[in-house]
């Protein structure tokens, strides 16, 4: 956790932040650079069990011989509502697949401040999720990372004029020799607002497109997408699933300290 009296991000400058950051300022925050958020520290397992992350209640599967493997599925919107006080670093939930061909779910930021938040016309904050990478002859394609969680809080007001992105990432193209199924695509992530004015903006929590590439009736070695505020993709034979947009939550509060934990 950071603390500062104010905190601007100068226009062409990128601050990077792990996932699970919270930076409080006791007074403004101006963003006209950009905010990029490192995707879940929190790999797969090598046998291909994906991490959950803070946003998604079933983790995706990966496909038989003769089925595609489901996507991962998110959350209620009646939980993300209560994600203002987050686990400390998973976001979006990863793709299916092997470690190192899965896509990491985006990172989580949490953006607290006394005064107003404002992201200008050059500003962006960036969690999205990793594309799965194509397979191999060894390990079928990995699914898409889903969208990750960004949460902002002020005690006067939040003016987005820029991008805050929290989209899903693609799923794995197949391998063409020997023919493999293509991945299904992360689900968007979780954007929440929390002020007495809130003006939403640009905020994109798309789901990323699934993989493609694959030959008919060719299923094996493909992988579902990651889930957060929306679902992941299901894997298939010539194309894999798109995952689904997240959520965009607008929570016009007089006093967000009430419901956010110091």
């Amino acid at each position: 956790m950071f603390q500062f009296r104010s905190l601007t991000v100068e226009a062409g400058q990128t601050l990077t932040v792990p996932s699970g950051v919270t930076i409080r300022v006791s007074g403004d925050v101006t963003i006209n650079g950009t905010i990029t958020v490192d995707p879940n520290p929190d790999q797969n397992i090598n046998a291909g069990l994906p991490d959950l992350g803070a946003c998604s209640d079933i983790v995706p599967t990966s496909a038989t011989s003769s089925a595609g493997g489901s996507g991962g599925i998110a959350i209620s919107q009646t939980v993300a509502l209560q994600l203002v006080n987050p686990p400390l670093s998973e976001g979006g939930g990863n793709g299916g697949g092997f470690s190192t061909l899965s896509g990491l779910g985006g990172g989580i930021v949490r953006v607290f401040a006394s005064g107003k938040i404002t992201i200008a016309a050059t500003g962006s904050i960036t969690a999205d999720g990793e594309p799965g990478n194509a397979g191999t002859i060894v390990r079928g394609s990995g699914g898409g990372g889903a969208g990750g969680i960004i949460i902002l809080a002020a005690g006067t007001s939040i003016s987005n004029g820029g991008t805050i992105s929290a989209s899903g990432g693609a799923g794995g193209n197949a391998l063409s020799s020997p023919a493999s199924g293509p991945s299904g695509g992360g689900g968007g992530g979780i954007v929440h607002f929390l002020s007495p004015s809130n003006t939403q903006g640009t905020v994109l929590v798309t789901g990323g497109a699934g993989g493609t590439g694959g030959s008919s009736g060719k299923f094996s070695n493909a992988n579902g997408g990651g889930a957060c505020g929306g679902n992941g993709g299901a894997s298939g034979d010539t194309t894999g699933v798109a995952g689904i947009a997240g959520r965009i939550l607008i929570s016009t509060v007089p006093n967000p300290s009430t419901v956010i934990i110091s």
